[in-house]
């Protein structure tokens, strides 16, 4: 028999340590799904899978078990509110990290408030196995402390729902603990063996096709990801592919004077401004130290003004820097190019060159390509 050593034990417990300081995976996990032309379809699917929660109170409101007094229906109306507030949020676009927080915590007082609001303590229990889907949903995207928190949630709630059928006197004890208990195993099992998934997922992805500080692409992946955003061209409404090559202002100015902490913030910081603010089909990477490519299939026109925007927005957001941006775009039907690669590099050029021009004329604009 082996004795694990007190250096073992105490590895170990800064292991898990570790896994709970861990940050949530949002960033890179949207990145992933963009680089695989999967975005779109996985928000719809959460967008429809949280809206389809409303079934079931809605549903029981016609049954003897479900909700019967004016509190309990009230319960269901916050909690309709609740669920579509979390479902809109994945109707249009991905959005803000800090949003897809708000969205499973609404979610989850949501399945609370329908749970406990059943006149039938058995019905609630089941209902409870809900919880589990959520936290498929956390695993995937967000912190091992977000996942306790709905685990602990969704507990609390078939513990409290179980004890009242028990208290029933024509409750039957050992229908309830056996139902009891596998609702418990689904909560916990199915959550927690998706965020181990999704843990190691995301240790292979930061060292093969993602920059490690922001969750963004890197340069490889920007390429494959553009190549397969082309194989998609033709089912878009714009012929032309415009690629922005953003770089930071004076970047070393603000490492300089406010430290190599306050700098890796607007890194990450800015890397969440373009991901929020460009199509949900555009390609978005870090490809150096302050530099950062988009690539979407959008007209001249379109990608001037999605530069403009992101001028504005993060000389406006609180990191204490500006960007010059270089736009190039190519028409998809008419360019010379035979293969995609020269066409990318050769869009990366010009948007570089551009680029620079923006810095020379004093930086926080964009410039165009000829």
């Amino acid at each position: 028999m082996r004795f694990e050593s007190a250096g073992e034990a105490r590895g170990t417990g800064l292991r898990f340590a570790d896994y709970w300081r861990e940050p949530d995976h949002y960033a890179w996990m949207v990145g992933y799904l963009r680089a695989r032309g999967l975005a779109t379809r996985v928000r719809l699917l959460i967008a429809g899978a949280t809206a389809s929660y409303l079934f079931l109170p809605w549903s029981m409101l016609l049954s003897a078990a479900g909700p019967r007094g004016p509190w309990q229906r009230a319960a269901v109306m916050v909690a309709t509110g609740a669920v579509l507030l979390a479902s809109a949020s994945f109707a249009t676009n991905w959005p803000a990290r800090r949003w897809s927080v708000v969205r499973a915590v609404l979610a989850g007082v949501g399945t609370a408030l329908v749970c406990l609001s059943y006149t039938d303590p058995i019905v609630g229990l089941v209902g409870c196995a809900t919880f589990a889907m959520l936290g498929g949903y956390i695993a995937f995207f967000h912190s091992l402390r977000l996942q306790t928190l709905n685990l602990g949630l969704g507990l609390l709630v078939a513990t409290v729902l179980a004890s009242r059928a028990l208290m029933d006197t024509r409750g039957e004890v050992i229908a309830t603990l056996n139902v009891y208990l596998v609702v418990a195993v689904t909560i916990l099992a199915l959550p927690a063996t998706a965020h181990v998934l999704a843990h190691f997922l995301g240790g292979d992805l930061n060292t093969s096709d993602t920059d490690p500080l922001t969750g963004l692409l890197n340069r490889r992946a920007f390429y494959r990801a553009t190549h397969h955003l082309l194989a998609t061209a033709e089912g878009s409404p714009s012929r032309h592919l415009s690629v922005l090559m953003v770089d930071l202002d004076d970047f070393k100015g603000l490492n300089d004077s406010q430290g190599h902490r306050a700098g890796d913030a607007a890194l990450v910081g800015v890397s969440r401004l373009l991901v929020n603010h460009t199509a949900d089909d555009a390609v978005v990477a870090r490809v150096g130290g302050e530099e950062f490519l988009i690539a979407d299939l959008a007209d001249p026109s379109s990608a001037q003004r999605c530069a403009s925007a992101l001028c504005a927005i993060i000389t406006a957001a609180e990191y204490d820097t500006t960007a010059s941006i270089g736009v190039a775009s190519a028409d998809l039907v008419a360019h010379p190019f035979t293969d995609d690669r020269a066409l990318i590099d050769h869009l990366i050029d010009q948007a570089d060159t551009a680029m620079y021009d923006a810095k020379r004329a004093g930086g926080n604009q964009f410039r165009s390509a000829p």
